[in-house]
C-alpha cells in the first residue's frame, strides 16, 4: 500500500531546520531513519538515520529527538537512534521503542540539573542456591535511576516499569514545578475500530427472529 506523507521538518547536525515531507511510520521504524522529500528542491526521497539529524518532527505534534546511549557489546561503546519526545517539563522524558520489546526504553533529561539517565525494561535475574532451588530476582535499577534523575523527590518502590506508569509519574512530578519549567505531553494518536458480530437466533416467533448481537471496541495505537 502508499505510503503516508505527512508535512514535517527536519534539523541537521548543524542546526538548521528544513522543511518538507516525512514518511509516516511506527516508532519503532522511526527511531533507526526517517525517509524525507525536501519540498523546495527535490520530489525524491532521502533517508536519514541518527548519524545524520539532531532530530525531526511532525506538523501534527510528533517529534524525534537524537538520543546517545552507551552499548554492551562491545563494551564502552556507543550507538543512536531517534527517540520520541512525551513529556517537557522539569523532566524531559523520550521514549524508544523497538520491535518485539513489551515496553520501550526511556531517556530522562532534568533540565535543571543537567542529569541525563537511560531506562530499560527490567530483565529477571535466576539464581540458584546452593541447595538447588531457584529464585527469581526482580531488577530494581530502574528505580534508582528515577530516584537519581529527580534528586529532591522519594521515589514510590512499587512503581511498576511500564509506560503508562512511568509517564504518570513524571508527569506529576514535572506538575509540582510547572511555574518554573513549563509542563507539555505529547498524546498518541488513537483509533478506535469497532466489529459487529451477529450470533445465531435466540427467539422465534410466527413473523420474526430474533439473532444476539454484539459489538466489541477496540482500541489501536498506529504510532506504536
Amino acid at each position: 500500500c502508499a505510503q503516508k506523507k505527512m508535512p514535517g521538518y527536519i534539523v541537521s547536525v548543524r542546526g538548521d531546520t528544513i522543511r518538507g515531507l516525512i514518511v509516516d511510520r511506527t516508532d519503532a521504524d522511526l527511531s533507526k531513519k526517517v525517509d524525507f522529500i525536501n519540498g523546495t528542491k527535490t520530489s525524491q526521497t532521502a533517508s536519514y538515520s541518527a548519524k545524520d539529524l539532531l532530530g525531526f518532527g511532525f506538523d501534527y505534534g510528533r517529534k524525534f529527538q537524537r538520543q546517545r546511549f552507551a552499548t554492551q557489546f562491545p563494551a564502552g561503546d556507543s550507538a543512536l537512534v531517534f527517540a520520541k519526545q512525551v513529556i517537557r517539563g522539569k523532566i524531559d522524558l523520550l521514549i524508544w521503542r523497538r520491535p518485539k520489546k513489551n515496553e520501550g526504553d526511556m531517556f530522562l533529561f532534568n533540565n535543571h540539573s543537567q542529569k541525563k539517565v537511560h531506562l530499560t525494561e527490567p530483565q529477571p535475574e535466576i539464581i540458584i542456591s546452593p541447595s538447588g532451588s531457584r529464585k527469581v530476582k526482580k531488577d530494581k535499577r530502574y528505580i534508582q535511576l528515577l530516584r537519581f534523575i529527580k534528586g529532591d523527590s522519594v521515589q514510590e518502590k512499587k512503581l511498576r516499569y511500564v509506560e503508562k506508569s512511568l509517564i504518570k509519574d513524571i508527569l506529576s512530578y514535572n506538575q509540582r514545578h510547572d511555574n518554573q519549567f513549563p509542563v507539555t505531553f505529547y498524546r498518541e494518536k488513537k483509533i478506535y475500530n469497532f466489529d459487529l458480530r451477529v450470533g445465531i437466533p435466540v427467539e422465534y416467533f410466527r413473523d420474526e427472529t430474533n439473532y444476539r448481537v454484539s459489538v466489541y471496541m477496540n482500541k489501536i495505537y498506529p504510532e506504536q
